[in-house]
């Protein structure tokens, strides 16, 4: 097949990890193509992109205009949309397949002249399929990440963290969705001693008012490695999450987790030995950093097949086939 995959955003996170990781899969078999954002000049972005990749980087002007001239030009069978903008500017004709993956919030408008969507969960997939006329598919996230270096390559020395100290942390934007403020509001009440917060992220500043001793706000992490070396237990305070992919990677690293239920992981988390609490309920947070903290506990075993990256690339060429 002749795959085309559209991404306009300008910055790497989970949504692009999950373009680059598909398209990856999808070149070894088939002719791919990405659309992207010019001004998207993330390394992590481009040089995650295999080259047998062809890229095509169009401007911010007359986008629709440059997409649609483009898709004219190379005649796929498949158009892959990912995010609310590059999913309104296809210009639709009988000749291709039009296909998105819903990895943020679902606006009927922009996906009224798709064939079929992907969905992350069970309550995108209910919404979806109430204002959808196409087909809908429910497929879970995969775990690509890989430890590559042992524990002893962390940045406790660097942060000026003794090795015997225990450390929780969290990675995602520094935006209300993530709910740091929740998670150092609750490590405050906690009250541990010989204990750390590490936050990692994008868009640091507004944060760096909370940055003190036991408190550490970090920017984006390109060494994940090293990040979750760093800590004995990772958190996630999100508000909302359309998959939670963090999860997964932390999961890798055989890292205790303490998780908010949200919409993005509730019918799955329970599988998995995680400390969940209510979104926004700092109270049962400070309990479960002290119950982390005491009990000591730096691994647990995680069984991932569930998330396997091959299986579910499959997947997603199987619904091409399907439409």
């Amino acid at each position: 097949m002749k795959i085309i995959h559209i991404i306009l955003s300008k910055d790497f996170a989970g949504s692009e990890r999950y373009v680059t990781d598909l398209i990856n899969f999808q070149c070894n078999n088939h002719n791919c193509y990405i659309i992207k954002n010019i001004k998207n000049k993330n390394m992590q972005f481009n040089s995650n992109i295999n080259s047998k990749v062809k890229v095509f980087n169009i401007i911010n002007f007359f986008k629709g205009f440059q997409i649609n001239k483009i898709i004219d030009q190379i005649k796929p069978d498949i158009v892959h949309t990912h995010l609310g903008e590059s999913s309104r500017l296809v210009k639709k004709n009988k000749n291709f397949k039009l296909i998105a993956t819903i990895l943020m919030s679902y606006k009927r408008k922009y996906y009224k002249h798709h064939d079929g969507i992907i969905v992350l969960n069970r309550s995108q997939e209910k919404e979806v399929s109430n204002n959808f006329k196409g087909k809908v598919k429910k497929l879970f996230l995969w775990t690509k990440l890989e430890k590559k270096k042992s524990r002893k390559h962390n940045i406790r020395k660097k942060l000026q963290i003794p090795d015997s100290s225990y450390v929780f942390g969290s990675l995602g934007r520094y935006h209300p969705q993530k709910g740091f403020d929740i998670l150092i509001e609750a490590f405050k009440k906690a009250n541990l001693s010989d204990c750390y917060l590490i936050l990692a992220g994008r868009h640091s500043s507004n944060y760096l008012k909370y940055s003190n001793k036991f408190i550490k706000i970090l920017d984006h992490q390109d060494e994940l490695d090293e990040f979750f070396n760093t800590l004995n237990c990772f958190v996630m305070p999100s508000r909302w999450e359309g998959f939670g992919l963090v999860l997964i990677e932390a999961m890798q690293f055989n890292l205790p987790i303490i998780s908010s239920i949200t919409e993005g992981n509730e019918e799955w988390i329970f599988n998995f030995p995680v400390s969940t609490f209510d979104i926004n309920d700092s109270e049962s947070l400070v309990k479960l950093l002290k119950i982390k903290h005491k009990s000591n506990e730096t691994q647990t075993s995680y069984n991932l097949n569930f998330f396997n990256y091959e299986k579910n690339c499959r997947e997603v060429e199987k619904f091409y086939l399907s439409i």
